[in-house]
């Protein structure tokens, strides 16, 4: 982030650090990356291209390589399908903020609107898909 605009890495630029990283990993155990970014799919055009390569890479590495994202709750929503490719990537340990099941609370802190019925969904989702999720609860706000 950079006075409050997010910036991005070219997807070329990120597969060839991961291929420097697994060069250095010795032996064949699973491999997990952090991959820090506070809001992965902010920009959906280099998020598909960025997972097209990680599928790729994926593909070709000797390494059980596996992947740590944080993202918000609604990109997943609002896109299945970036989801998918997402488990297809190998993310499979995810970070939403969830924040509150109670919308209004997320409304009154600017924090969108993705109550408690579109959380579960999500939530649903990613561990019927075999990824684990993290999250965050915001406590002591006024109306809880």
């Amino acid at each position: 982030m950079s006075n409050g605009k997010q910036r991005y890495r070219q997807p070329s630029k990120v597969i060839e650090e991961l291929e420097e990283i697994v060069a250095l990993h010795a032996g064949k155990k699973r491999l997990r990356i952090l991959i820090s970014d506070p809001n992965f799919a902010g920009n959906k055009r280099i998020a598909h291209e960025l997972l097209d390569q990680l599928i790729a890479f994926r593909a070709r590495c000797e390494v059980d390589i596996h992947y740590f994202v944080s993202v918000r709750t609604s990109t997943l929503a609002k896109n299945p399908e970036l989801a998918d490719k997402m488990i297809q990537a190998g993310i499979d340990y995810f970070f939403v903020g969830l924040e509150s099941p109670n919308k209004e609370v997320l409304k009154a802190l600017r924090k969108g609107a993705e109550g408690r019925d579109t959380q579960q969904q999500v939530v649903n989702y990613l561990t019927g898909n075999g990824a684990a999720v993290m999250s965050n609860f915001l406590l002591g706000v006024d109306g809880q």
